[in-house]
């Protein structure tokens, strides 16, 4: 909600180039997700999530509806889960 409902509205505000603001936006939210040191394992962790973090601020950018980008983290949060029983 703080992401993709307030900042990513922040950002393109006085950012005008959508790219580069989705960009900024996502490295942070990468960057808030860093615990103990990068590793090959991390480094993979954190490109995978810069990119679902992209795909979150188009869809939020292309449907205008915070709601659609829950649902999908949502979803996104219950495959993670199961994968890791796995």
């Amino acid at each position: 909600i703080v992401f993709r409902g307030l900042l990513q509205e922040l950002f393109l505000k006085y950012i005008k180039n959508k790219i580069l603001a989705f960009t900024c936006l996502n490295i942070i939210f990468m960057l808030l997700h860093y615990k103990n040191g990068i590793t090959n394992i991390h480094l993979i962790y954190f490109i995978f999530l810069f990119i679902c973090g992209i795909i979150l601020s188009v869809m939020k950018d292309l449907f205008h509806k915070l709601s659609y980008v829950i649902y999908l983290h949502c979803y996104y949060n219950i495959v993670f889960m199961l994968f890791l029983r796995c």
